[in-house]
């Protein structure tokens, strides 16, 4: 397959689907690209969502419903597949080219809008491999699985603190590690959390080693200065650690044209626009960490959206 287009949008998230639904209001064709279910990185939050305009509290599940009842509607092309890199070629009428993951096949688009949205940070540690899980898992989302469990978490930003809250009435014990002496976090959350008598906080200290008993059980190295290392047993790791901007693996010229700021997004003009002429930017992909939202996500993709139709 080698297909060319007018507007490709790489990520089926907020920002992609805002995007998509706002170009095809204005009669611009377009395809969207997503490599896994619509929704994009909500499908690890699960729970209520707060921030969505317009509605009251809602459950992610009824978001995704309406957001694919919207589409269905609009007719948007959705291709669902992975795109391995992008490229650029000396054509006008089709500058970017899409290399897709594992079929050799391509697209060819003269306007590309990146929405793919934000990943997990790694850790980097021996071991990392034996709790996939642990980046991912939704506290949120039947939060009774960690019943009379000792759960240790690191990070100390609001994600790790709001998933220590939602375990408070579950977990037996929560560990929370931090690099830091300072959490990160809304001090609401971090006063209530750390004040509660089945949580130990460890600051200054560092998981350097992950692995796993003959019973199941997670066995995690921690360092602290210049104490010995010591090694903590646990039921459940979650690992907070905040969240960066995903950008596809790009080719040399494009990767060189674009602008990022120091946390890795991409840094974009009013309507998501970006350093290379004919690619934009919205959602997480695009704005620093501090400010990320569904709601924001949205916006930036109506604002690229109507950049583009200009």
């Amino acid at each position: 397959m080698s297909e060319t287009h007018h507007v490709v949008i790489v990520g089926g998230g907020a920002a992609g689907i805002g995007a998509s639904l706002a170009l095809a209001s204005l009669g611009i064709p377009h395809l969207l690209v997503e490599r896994g279910e619509l929704g994009g990185q909500l499908h690890a939050v699960g729970g209520l969502l707060r921030d969505v305009p317009g509605v009251e509290d809602i459950e992610v599940e009824q978001l995704f419903d309406l957001w694919r009842r919207r589409l269905d509607r609009a007719k948007v092309p959705v291709l669902r597949t992975e795109v391995a890199y992008v490229d650029i070629q000396p054509d006008a009428e089709a500058r970017y080219i899409l290399h897709l993951a594992g079929s050799g096949e391509v697209l060819r688009t003269r306007i590309l809008l990146l929405a793919t949205g934000a990943l997990p940070r790694r850790l980097g540690v021996p071991g990392e491999e034996l709790v996939p899980e642990a980046y991912t898992l939704s506290t949120s989302r039947n939060p009774e699985r960690f019943a009379g469990l000792h759960v240790a978490i690191v990070g100390g930003g609001d994600r790790a603190l709001e998933g220590g809250l939602n375990l408070l009435p579950h977990a037996r014990q929560i560990t929370l590690i931090t690099r830091s002496r300072r959490l990160r976090g809304r001090p609401a959350w971090a006063e209530r959390l750390v004040s509660a008598r089945h949580v130990t906080w460890r600051p200054e200290t560092r998981l350097v080693r992950i692995a796993r008993d003959a019973d199941g059980t997670l066995l995690l190295t921690l360092a602290s200065g210049d104490s010995p290392e010591e090694v903590l047993r646990v039921d459940a790791l979650l690992l907070r650690l905040g969240m960066a901007a995903h950008v596809p693996p790009l080719g040399e010229a494009i990767a060189s044209a674009l602008e990022r700021r120091e946390d890795g997004s991409l840094r974009t003009g009013e309507g998501g626009e970006t350093s290379l002429m004919g690619v934009y930017a919205a959602g997480d992909v695009a704005t620093p960490s501090p400010f990320r939202s569904v709601a924001n996500a949205w916006a930036q993709g109506l604002r690229a959206a109507k950049a583009i139709a200009l």
